[in-house]
C-alpha cells in the first residue's frame, strides 16, 4: 500500500491512499482521486500497484504527468518520488503494515555489554519516568540537496505551471 501526499499546489498537506490495483487520478467523478483543476484531464493518469512495485502511466492527458520534474508516459515509482499532475505535486510514501503489539511490553535484543545487565520485556509504564510514554528521537533536518528541490518542486514548479 502507498500514500500520495500533497506537498505542492492547492489541498496541501492533503493524503490519498493508493491500495493494490489501479487508482486513477482526474477531474471528473468516476476517478479515484479527484483533483478540482483545469489544468488536469478528466482522466489524466493511472496508478497501478502490484504486491511491490507502484507504476504511473499518463494516459493521454493534455498538459503531461511529472515524475521528479521530468515528463513521463509510464514510470516505476519509489518512496520519496514527487508526482506532479497539473499543479499538484504529491510525494509517494510505502506505507507499511505490521502488527501492533498488543502487551505493552518492549522488547530488546541482546547485546553483549561491560558489566550491566540488558533489560528485556519491562512493560512500558515502568521504564525510567513511569510515565508509560515514550518520546522518538527528534527528526532528521533536511540536507541542503533535499531543501534545494522542495524550494524548486514548492515554488519554481508551481509559478510554472501557473
Amino acid at each position: 500500500m502507498y500514500k500520495l501526499t500533497v506537498v505542492g499546489g492547492p489541498a496541501r498537506g492533503a493524503a490519498y491512499t493508493v491500495n493494490e490495483g489501479e487508482t486513477s487520478i482526474g477531474r471528473v467523478e468516476g476517478n479515484t482521486i479527484v483533483l478540482n483543476s483545469q489544468k488536469i484531464s478528466k482522466r489524466h493518469c493511472v496508478l497501478v500497484v502490484d504486491n511491490t512495485n507502484v507504476t504511473v502511466r499518463d494516459v493521454g492527458s493534455s498538459n503531461g504527468t511529472f515524475v521528479n520534474g521530468v515528463l513521463t508516459k509510464l514510470k516505476k515509482l519509489i518512496p520519496g518520488d514527487r508526482l506532479s499532475v497539473g499543479e499538484y505535486v504529491f510525494e509517494v510514501t510505502k506505507i507499511e503494515t505490521r502488527a501492533v503489539p498488543t502487551n505493552n511490553v518492549i522488547q530488546l535484543q541482546r547485546q553483549p555489554t561491560m558489566g550491566a545487565l540488558p533489560i528485556e520485556g519491562i512493560p512500558i509504564g515502568q521504564m525510567a519516568g513511569g510515565t508509560g510514554s515514550f518520546t522518538p528521537p527528534s527528526v532528521a533536518k533536511l540536507s541542503v540537496k533535499d531543501k534545494a528541490k522542495e524550494f524548486f518542486e514548492q515554488n519554481i514548479l508551481n509559478f510554472a505551471y501557473n
